[in-house]
């Protein structure tokens, strides 16, 4: 089979349309042509997802977190009677991302060219918006920042699982370009991680109990150090700069309160509340606070629960990959919105669901010391 990284002129088409829709566009608006543009990417590779076999549904694994999320939180708005259009608008945001990523990956045949491929268009797209930017304001350095670096971070942890060194290389520029601070975190974290399991490859199921539990920690710890203060004072006694986030932060703490029996708002309540007091940052800037706001502590903790179910599900060291993008997007889920950004949930799933393709049709001996598995140019 050809080993090149080149699609049909059909798959790139929708490739480059589905992109640009997830960057250029805004709103609800963005979200309709993309849910188009798989349908049509669906008609015209003629496949039948709706038959995926017994096995195969191991996919959907990835998609009951967020599934819960969309239904505990449509039921809570019901009882609260706080539904609103952000609650149907959530339920699109959070489930079209996984729908557009199932069906790009089940009717492409090899997975590693359409990943490589995604990454080359919106690395151009990048480099498109940029220069027309500079050419309208001026070079600065402050608008090189962008939340595509999410994007090209998760694909940096893809090339470096499966060892395409040159293309993880080629990611290095961009990743820095970009220039999203908690993004580095959770890339330096995810660096850690991988050092420890490929030294350490035997104890891989101990290392992804114990960076779940401690996963799950910060999480709380983290929510919880906003309703009490102590994120405001670890703030001011680093002198760390919070791009408004803090202010944001007390005023939303004030219309709930840190407890076991705090069972939420609602899907869509938060964003919901942002166009009612018309504030000028039109995000809370935290998924985790916003998953706490609008589903309760105790939701959020089986909200956690579930992603465990995943690691467990895919606990084999094959499967390294979807363990490390979840553990990096538990880092960017403390500070930034990314649950209403398609473009980085689209490539988030189209990894993912690309690591288990590549192994159920592909399967490693489990037993194998080497833990990467470096994906062949052929491999579907």
């Amino acid at each position: 089979m050809n080993k090149t990284i080149k699609l049909c002129k059909s798959e790139l088409l929708i490739l480059i349309f589905i992109s640009i829709s997830a960057t250029y566009f805004s709103g609800i608006l963005r979200y309709i042509l993309i849910a188009m543009a798989t349908v049509i990417y669906f008609i015209i590779k003629n496949k039948t997802v709706l038959s995926i076999s017994k096995t195969d549904r191991t996919y959907f694994y990835l998609i009951l977190p967020p599934l819960f999320y969309v239904i505990l939180g449509v039921i809570t708005s019901i009882t609260h009677h706080s539904l609103n259009s952000y609650t149907f608008r959530y339920c699109i945001f959070i489930l079209l991302p996984f729908a557009t990523a199932l069906i790009l990956v089940m009717s492409t045949g090899n997975t590693y060219r359409l990943i490589t491929a995604q990454f080359c268009v919106h690395a151009v797209i990048y480099i498109i918006r940029m220069c027309t930017i500079f050419l309208k304001s001026g070079f600065r350095m402050d608008l090189l920042e962008s939340s595509q670096a999410f994007l090209f971070s998760l694909y940096s942890i893809y090339f470096l699982v499966n060892k395409k060194y040159k293309l993880l290389l080629f990611t290095v520029p961009f990743i820095l370009l970009t220039n999203k601070r908690i993004s580095f975190a959770g890339l330096a974290l995810v660096l850690v991680l991988y050092m420890i399991i490929t030294k350490f490859n035997k104890n891989y199921q101990k290392i992804i109990k114990l960076s779940f539990v401690a996963a799950a920690i910060i999480v709380i710890f983290y929510v919880w150090s906003i309703y009490s203060n102590t994120l405001t004072n670890l703030y001011a006694r680093f002198n760390i700069m919070d791009m408004g986030r803090l202010k944001l932060y007390n005023i939303f703490k004030v219309t709930s309160e840190f407890s076991l029996f705090y069972f939420g708002d609602g899907l869509g309540s938060v964003m919901n509340k942002l166009a009612i007091i018309r504030y000028p940052i039109t995000n809370l800037h935290s998924d985790w606070l916003m998953c706490y706001m609008e589903i309760g502590l105790l939701g959020l903790l089986i909200y956690l629960l579930l992603y465990y179910k995943i690691f467990k599900k895919f606990g084999n060291k094959n499967y390294m990959t979807l363990y490390l993008a979840i553990i990096y997007l538990f880092v960017i889920y403390l500070t930034d919105n990314v649950m209403i950004y398609i473009n980085i949930l689209i490539g988030f799933y189209t990894i993912t669901l690309s690591t288990i393709k590549v192994h159920i049709k592909n399967p490693l001996d489990e037993k194998t010391p080497t833990v990467p598995h470096k994906i062949k140019g052929d491999d579907i």
